[in-house]
């Protein structure tokens, strides 16, 4: 009995080998699509770019060290077409997202690792009217450099980590993006 277990291991072995070149060859054939330039951002305000969204035939976006006063609305071909007021002061912005008409800016930077509260802000692409929500980590400050919202308003941040891995977190009850405190803490 043991030697047709072996004889079964030699056959998938060799079957194995026989057949790899084979898919080897396809793997190698495959072409990766490509990207293609949409467009540059002129605007010496988004030279270092901290977020951005498209809405319809719209971009909007934010830059980074000191230039997140304004979120800046461009067309397809990246020309500022209007600069709209943050309506809360921010701290630092680090990204931005997107559910429907409604932006938001994830107020969540802090690189020296020392803020006691970070922010949402929501902010209404039509009115230009803006909501905050503070949030704080249960294990203490972090940089969080992205904001991902899931389809239902669930709202995650992603934390920027030197050394060591990065970490997902999530307001505590399943709490959507609606449901948090304004303006917390929560």
């Amino acid at each position: 009995m043991r030697s047709f277990g072996v004889v079964v291991a030699v056959l998938a072995a060799t079957t194995a080998t026989a057949l790899l070149p084979g898919a080897l060859a396809q793997a190698s054939s495959f072409e990766p699509s490509e990207f293609a330039p949409l467009c540059t951002p002129t605007d010496p305000a988004l030279q270092e770019l901290s977020g951005m969204v498209v809405v319809d035939d719209r971009i909007y976006a934010m830059g980074d060290g000191g230039s997140d006063d304004f979120v800046f609305e461009m067309d397809l071909n990246c020309v500022v077409q209007k600069q709209i007021p943050v309506p809360i002061d921010p701290y630092d912005v680090e990204d931005l997202a997107v559910s429907g008409r409604t932006l938001v800016l994830s107020d969540t930077g802090d690189n020296l690792r020392t803020r006691d509260t970070v922010a949402f802000i929501t902010m209404d692409l039509d009115s230009g009217d803006g909501t905050l929500h503070r949030l704080t980590y249960p294990d203490g400050a972090h940089d969080t450099e992205s904001i991902l919202l899931d389809p239902d308003g669930h709202v995650f941040v992603v934390t920027k980590e030197l050394f060591g891995s990065s970490s997902v977190y999530t307001p505590v009850g399943d709490q959507k993006l609606s449901d948090l405190a304004q303006p917390g803490p929560t």
